[in-house]
């Protein structure tokens, strides 16, 4: 099957044209776009849940997917059946081809989603921006709030190699008349992004300023805390400890605050999950196994910097990063604080044992077997496929589960 996040070619033109041409109305939901270098995902998720808990009918577009590609879209909750998303995608790749379009696949795929969320009705649509903001095929939506999670450097080839040509690259996304919500990012950034919002956003939320949390607690099984935003709610759980997460249900909580009226009882269930592979913690054999796509250097350091924080003995990292990621920073940040070996990715982005020089190198295999023979806290981490291969092997292999 074509890779659905190859060949990336930015632009919106061709996008729009494709809407022209099926009759899709990029005005037809209330719609919010969340970009960021990290944390989007996970925002979305927290977003989508807590409006749904609320009671209204959702549509969910992320991207990538861990698994099935039908979890890129979720509908009231539920994602689509893959067979249906890919037939739309195929029908999209078509209409492509007969009109000279060069819909990219990432592009083609966007647009057979939206297709399949114009068929529905729904309150609102919460969609994750793919790469970038300004000129990724998300933007062509017009969305009545924003949501920047944070900034750094990550595809510096296609958003710049400084913090403010990544930062100038997100606040494309900005609407005129739309609410922004900005999360916690370096200093540069935020002023750009400010800047940026200044002639165009009804208003500004900035994390830190207009809103934010105080924790009570936290463990790696979860974290107590208390929100100030509009209103003050006390004593909220996430069931995980890690910093980075808390904030981004913040900012999601945040954006619900513009969009309706927060009630206890559906904020509570709203926040009791957590996205599949986004510091999720899981036991096998009575071990504790972390799982995070953290895939960059800012992701990674916040990772392994809030786990020490949580757990203070052995750690054991299966690090498999991509060889177009600042692969050498994400080495040396693992190495720093636990056990490292490196876990060869058979695809075509995936690290070479050329690359990292003397370093470790196991087969995921090896990996798993290592983990039956050690002790300590592991985790598997760096990019979607260890992550997603780990979560197979779960599924597939039941005598090493709890």
């Amino acid at each position: 099957m074509e890779k659905i996040d190859s060949n990336v070619k930015l632009g919106l033109e061709r996008v729009k044209k494709a809407f022209e041409i099926l009759g899709l109305d990029p005005s037809k939901y209330r719609t919010i776009l969340v970009a960021g270098t990290n944390g989007k995902g996970t925002t979305s998720f927290y977003l989508e849940r807590t409006l749904r808990k609320h009671g209204f009918r959702t549509a969910l577009f992320t991207s990538p997917h861990l698994i099935s590609v039908g979890e890129r879209l979720v509908l009231n909750g539920k994602p689509v059946d893959e067979k249906l998303i890919l037939e739309g995608w195929e029908y999209v790749k078509r209409i492509s081809s007969r009109c000279s379009l060069e819909l990219t696949p990432f592009e083609s795929f966007f647009v057979s989603a939206y297709m399949r969320v114009c068929e529905g009705d729904y309150d609102f649509f919460v969609c994750e921006v793919g790469l970038g903001g300004r000129l990724d095929a998300t933007n062509v939506l017009d969305a009545e709030l924003c949501v920047i999670t944070g900034i750094a450097l990550d595809h510096t080839r296609f958003l710049g190699n400084t913090l403010e040509s990544v930062a100038r690259e997100k606040a494309g996304i900005i609407k005129r008349g739309a609410y922004l919500v900005l999360g916690s990012m370096p200093d540069e950034a935020r002023k750009v992004i400010l800047d940026a919002a200044e002639d165009k956003a009804e208003t500004v939320s900035v994390f830190g300023e207009d809103f934010g949390f105080s924790l009570r607690s936290r463990s790696l099984d979860g974290a107590l805390f208390d929100y100030r935003g509009d209103g003050v709610w006390e004593c909220l759980f996430l069931p995980t400890g890690f910093l980075s997460f808390v904030h981004n249900a913040v900012l999601a909580l945040r954006a619900s605050e513009f969009l309706c009226r927060l009630n206890r009882k559906p904020l509570e269930r709203a926040l009791d999950a957590v996205l599949p592979g986004r510091g999720e913690l899981v036991s096998v054999s009575g071990k504790k196994v972390l799982l995070d796509v953290a895939h960059n250097p800012h992701a990674l350091k916040a990772l392994l910097e809030d786990l020490r924080s949580l757990y203070t003995g052995k750690m054991v990292i299966f690090l498999s990063p991509l060889e177009d990621k600042d692969y050498r920073s994400m080495i040396e940040l693992a190495e720093r604080y636990g056990r490292l070996y490196l876990v060869r990715q058979p695809t075509e982005r995936g690290l070479k044992d050329w690359c990292a020089g003397d370093k470790v190198w196991l087969s995921f295999d090896e990996a798993v077997e290592r983990l039956k023979r050690d002790d300590g806290l592991f985790v598997f981490t760096g990019s979607f496929w260890i992550v997603r291969r780990f979560k197979e092997f779960l599924e597939n292999c039941l005598l090493y589960r709890d």
